[in-house]
């Protein structure tokens, strides 16, 4: 995911909420969080030591999100889109 990337969005009581990168790293890391625009599945990755700021990334890569930093310019859904 892009760098600038800094909510998501998790499944509390079934129903979608946004989180910032700091809330969800307090998360278990076993809760299933999505991408708010493409509702496709991230994992939220703390400061690097090579001085990279937290963030989240798509566990599969989609290029049809501007989170994405393989974004190609029109956005849709992803494919394994969670609901």
């Amino acid at each position: 995911m892009a760098i600038n990337s800094e909510t998501c969005e998790v499944k509390v009581r079934g129903e979608w909420i946004e989180l910032t990168i700091e809330d969800a790293l307090r998360l278990d890391a076993s809760r299933t969080k999505r991408c708010p625009e493409c509702q496709g599945q991230v994992r939220a990755h703390t400061n690097g030591s090579n001085g990279m700021r937290a963030h989240f990334e798509h566990f599969r890569r989609h290029d049809e999100c501007s989170r994405s930093d393989a974004f190609k310019g029109t956005p849709k859904l992803h494919p394994c889109a969670l609901s």
